[in-house]
Order: C-alpha cells, then sequence, then structure tokens
C-alpha cells in the first residue's frame, strides 16, 4: 500500500529532525567517548606502575 504525498512529507521530516538532533549530540558524544579512553589509558598506566613495584618488591625479597 502507498504512502500519500501527506505521510511521506511527514515520515521525511521525521527523519530530518532525528539527522538533526544526531548531528547536534554528535561532538558531545565523541568527547565523552575521547574521556572515557583517557580515563582506561589512565587506569591502564596506574595499574602497570602498581606491578612493576609489587614485582621490584618480591624481587628485592627473593635476594635478601
Amino acid at each position: 500500500m502507498p504512502f500519500t504525498a501527506e505521510e511521506n512529507r511527514l515520515r521525511a521530516e521525521r527523519q530530518f529532525k532525528s539527522r538533526e538532533q544526531q548531528n547536534a549530540d554528535a561532538p558531545k558524544a565523541w568527547e565523552e567517548y575521547r574521556a572515557a579512553q583517557q580515563k582506561l589509558r589512565d587506569r591502564t598506566r596506574e595499574l602497570r606502575e602498581q606491578r612493576l613495584l609489587r614485582e621490584q618488591r618480591l624481587a628485592r625479597a627473593k635476594k635478601a
């Protein structure tokens, strides 16, 4: 069953508004993504430093 011209127009308007909203939200979404990635890198660095310190202490303890 084909759509009427009015239904097509309304559907096109909804799609347009949806895309406009997505475009408006994109910069914020990218910033949130980048912040989450940086947080993950920071946490990984912190855990690595802790592991290296723990391994050093264990190596010293075995030598003593």
